[in-house]
């Protein structure tokens, strides 16, 4: 029969080696290689359908801030909460520094537009962010 000493050591060791074991557990991956981070948010209290899709584009603009070409794009079907975090992957040789991009983000239900950027949200290039708020507004109808 153990002694209260010999109890009270095997807890001991056991609570630090699962203390050392938590200690070493492996953090989520981050995503590797160039991309845009951000959050896509509608400031309303409309309840999405089922079927809704989140899309996210990065887009190359012309000079008059139009979109010139679509660079990347990824989209979220079904998104359980809003705002909903992106990360938009994009390859690196695509980008040159003296062009201008844009994100622009929508939110689409059976091929209809529901929310949309009013334009795209500056990025990557001129002192723009790499991480960013696109904020969606009901879409006219």
């Amino acid at each position: 029969m153990l002694s209260f000493r010999s109890l009270l050591a095997v807890a001991a060791a056991v609570t630090g080696l699962l203390l050392v074991g938590c200690a070493h557990a492996p953090k989520p991956s981050r995503p590797v290689g160039p991309g845009i981070g951000g959050s896509v948010i509608y400031i309303t209290n409309v309840t999405l359908p089922a079927n809704a899709v989140v899309e996210v584009r990065l887009v190359e603009l012309n000079r008059e801030g139009r979109v010139d070409r679509e660079i990347a794009a990824t989209s979220y079907p079904r998104p359980a909460a809003m705002p909903l975090e992106f990360w938009l992957p994009y390859q690196a040789g695509l980008i040159d520094q003296h062009q201008s991009y844009g994100l622009e983000a929508k939110i689409v239900a059976e091929g209809r537009i529901l929310f949309t950027t009013t334009r795209p949200v500056p990025v990557l290039t001129k002192g723009n962010p790499k991480n960013v708020e696109a904020v969606v507004v009901p879409a006219q109808r």
